[in-house]
C-alpha cells in the first residue's frame, strides 16, 4: 500500500515543468503545507501555506490569491482533524492562523526565536525547534513549555501517529515510545541537500525524506524505503503530498500544483503497485 500510494503521488513531479506554476517568486520556497482539516473544506476551496527561505516571509494562497501573513515566519504546521488550526513558527514565538480575518495571531506566551514547529493530532501538544537547535514541548494552548533531551536539531516533523522525527545535520532520527531514539538507516551517504516532509494523510506511520533528487519513506522501524521512479530530474526545495487530491512541489522559486484526481482518471488502467 505504501509503495503504491507514494509511487502514484510523486510521479507527477517528473513532468512538473510542463505545467504552469501556481506561484512564482524571487526566493526559493522552503516549506509547503496543505492543511488536511476544515481550512480546506468544500466551501472554502483550495488553501495552502508556504515559507520562503532566509526569512523572506510566510504566505497563504487561497484559491490562487496569495497573502503575506508574517515577515519573520520560519515554519508552518496544521492539524489533521475537524478543526481549522494552523500554527506558525516565527522569530517571536508561536502564531496561529485566523481564517476569518486571514491573519496570524499570537498563540500562547512562548517568545523564543523559532525555526521549526510540529503539532500532534487529537490534542494541543506542539513541538517547537528554537534557533539554538533545542526542542521544546508546548501544551495548554501555548502557555506551558517543557524541555526535551533533543539538541543540535536542524528540523522536526511528526507523522500521523504523533511519532517525532528530526534531523541532526543531514541524518534523520526517529523517536518512538517503546524504543527511544534511533538513527534511520539505508540512506545515501554525504548528500548535498536533505529535507523532511509530511507523508500522505492515509499513511499514518512515517514521513517523507528528500535526499538530493531522490525521495524516500522513513518510518518507526528506522529503515528508509526508496521507490521505483523516485529520481527527480529537478532539485526540489519543498514538497507537500499530505492531501490525496492535490500535491504541491517547489523548485527554482516556483510552486507547481498537481491534481491527483485528474491523473488517476487519465491513467487508471495503467497504474500498478511497485
Amino acid at each position: 500500500m505504501r509503495f503504491f500510494v507514494i509511487t502514484l503521488l510523486i510521479t507527477p513531479v517528473l513532468s512538473a515543468r510542463e505545467k504552469d506554476p501556481v506561484y512564482s517568486g524571487s526566493h526559493d520556497i522552503d516549506k509547503i503545507v496543505v492543511p488536511v482539516n476544515m481550512i480546506n473544506d468544500e466551501y472554502r476551496g483550495s488553501t495552502f501555506f508556504f515559507v520562503m527561505k532566509d526569512y523572506k516571509g510566510l504566505y497563504v494562497s487561497i484559491n490562487g490569491t496569495v497573502t503575506k501573513l508574517l515577515d519573520d515566519g520560519t515554519d508552518v504546521t496544521s492539524t489533521n482533524d475537524m478543526t481549522d488550526k494552523v500554527f506558525f513558527a516565527t522569530k517571536r514565538g508561536i502564531y496561529i492562523y485566523n481564517p476569518k480575518k486571514n491573519t496570524a495571531d499570537k498563540y500562547g506566551n512562548f517568545d523564543q526565536e523559532l525555526i521549526g514547529i510540529a503539532n500532534e493530532n487529537v490534542n494541543d501538544t506542539i513541538f517547537v525547534l528554537t534557533k539554538d537547535k533545542e526542542v521544546f514541548k508546548v501544551v495548554d494552548n501555548g502557555t506551558m513549555k517543557f524541555e526535551t533531551n533533543y539538541t543540535n536539531v536542524d528540523q522536526i516533523m511528526l507523522d500521523n501517529l504523533n511519532n517525532l522525527y528530526f534531523l541532526i545535520g543531514k541524518d534523520p532520527y526517529v523517536v518512538t515510545e517503546n524504543e527511544g531514539v534511533k538513527k534511520v538507516e539505508g540512506l545515501p551517504v554525504n548528500p548535498s541537500y536533505v529535507k523532511l516532509a509530511k507523508h500522505v494523510e492515509i499513511v499514518y506511520d512515517g514521513i517523507i525524506f528528500i535526499s538530493d533528487k531522490t525521495l524516500f519513506s522513513i518510518n518507526t522501524n528506522g529503515i528508509a524505503e526508496g521507490f521505483t521512479g523516485n529520481e527527480f530530474d529537478v532539485a526540489l526545495t519543498a514538497v507537500s503530498v499530505e492531501d490525496v487530491s492535490k500535491n504541491y512541489y517547489a523548485y527554482d522559486k516556483k510552486i507547481y500544483e498537481m491534481n491527483i484526481g485528474e491523473i488517476i482518471f487519465m491513467n487508471i488502467y495503467c497504474i500498478s503497485p511497485v
